[in-house]
Parts: C-alpha cells; structure tokens; sequence
C-alpha cells in the first residue's frame, strides 16, 4: 500500500498508517536503531544510573565503588546526550505551549545544564533537579496513556479495516506496557527523589523493591522500542482534548 491511511474514532486520531519497512528488521539492526536515537539512549543510561544508585546500599563496600563509577559514568553520559536534543524540546515547546512540552524542556534543559556546569557539586543538584521534574512528566505520560489505553478499549467493538484494526489493537498492547513501565519508572523515581529532597536513607526493603522496579523499566522500555520498530504498521496515533 503506498498511500497512508488517516482516519478519526471519536477522539481518536490515525495519522499516516503505512506497512512498516522496519517489521523484518533483525535484532541487532533494531537494536541498532534504537540506541542509534539519542533521546532514547540518554532514557536509558539515566535508568541505569538510577538503578545503580538504589543498588548502592545494597552492596558490599568494594562493590560500592563499581556501582558509584556506573551511576556517575551513566549519568553523565545522559546529561551529554540530553545537550544533543535540548534545542529540539525547547522548538517543541515553543510551537506547542502545553505543559507537557514545557515540563520536558525544563527536564532536558536542566540534564544539558548539568553536563556543562565546572562545579561538580552544581552540576549534580541541576541533575537532582532535572529528575525530580521527570517525576512530574512521569505522572502526565502515565495519565496520557491510561487515557489512550481506555480509548483503544472502548473502540474494540467497532467496525473499521482490517489496517486500521491493527494500528489499534498494537496501540492497546502498547499502551498497557507503557502504563506497566511508567508505573514502575514513577515508583522508582518517588523513591530515589523523595530521599534526596528529604536526605534520607533509603530503607535496605525499599531500595530493593525501588531496584528491581528500575531493572524491569529498563527491560520493559526496551522491550516497548522494540515491539515498535517491528509492528506491521507503523501509525501516529493521538487523542483530542478531553
């Protein structure tokens, strides 16, 4: 088919439906192509680094020190990669004016910031900053796709191409995993923010559950770019305001 397919369901929108060139793709390619996108590689490095920080209390001493060089190693790695699409954000934000794009500029500006501020100790509370802002993003992704994931359920009784039932129903599947991966990325992240702003200890219980809750975001964010890549249609999908 060489024409998209753009269709509208109450308040659901399909932009541009086409079969996806990419569904084939082996794994090392769409491996590739994931970590090739740079904003999907500094997500992925900060979960690391978030992952290694809970991991801290949890260790013996001499490993502390591998787990302390893997959260400053990755985290600065996040906060150089966050200067490559800082501007595109801020264009984002300056084209929409919502407070989701806002919130997202704020965040990526404040990882860029990081990366380029002398002082260490500067540099690290800007990050802090920057994370606690993620946790508020985190929040509004969550409701935006609980919102879709309920939209998708409702339409599953109505009668629509074959095409476009497929947009649909990878959009539900993706949806429930997104929901599933921020629900745990928002736990981990209310752990590890509420314990710098307060500057307490993170309970050996809690930074376990706070741990294994970041390692299966990280699993899960992979497994979700990857679902993606391959889905036999690739769509933009969107909901109108409420």
């Amino acid at each position: 088919m060489t024409g998209g397919v753009n269709t509208t369901f109450g308040r659901l929108h399909i932009h541009d439906a086409k079969v996806n060139p990419n569904a084939n793709d082996g794994v090392v390619k769409t491996a590739n192509s994931l970590l090739g996108m740079s904003k999907y590689t500094a997500d992925f490095l900060g979960a690391v680094a978030k992952s290694a920080e809970l991991a801290g209390p949890l260790v013996s001493d001499s490993v502390k020190i591998w787990t302390s060089h893997l959260k400053d190693s990755a985290s600065k790695a996040r906060n150089m990669l966050a200067i490559t699409y800082c501007f595109k954000t801020l264009e984002e934000f300056w084209n929409k004016r919502d407070v989701r794009s806002g919130t997202e500029a704020v965040k990526i500006t404040g990882f860029a910031t990081a990366a380029i501020l002398p002082d260490a100790q500067m540099a690290g509370s800007v990050a802090k900053f920057a994370t606690t802002v993620d946790v508020a993003l985190t929040v509004m992704d969550l409701s935006s796709e609980l919102e879709m994931h309920n939209t998708c359920v409702d339409l599953a009784n109505t009668p629509m191409g074959p095409e476009v039932r497929k947009v649909i129903d990878s959009q539900l599947w993706a949806s429930a995993c997104k929901i599933f991966k921020l629900a745990l990325t928002l736990f981990t992240g209310v752990v590890a923010t509420s314990a710098w702003i307060f500057g307490l200890a993170i309970p050996a219980a809690l930074a376990t559950a706070a741990l294994v809750a970041s390692l299966g975001a990280i699993g899960l964010s992979f497994a979700i770019g990857y679902s993606e890549h391959k889905a036999e249609w690739k769509a933009k999908v969107t909901l109108s305001p409420a």
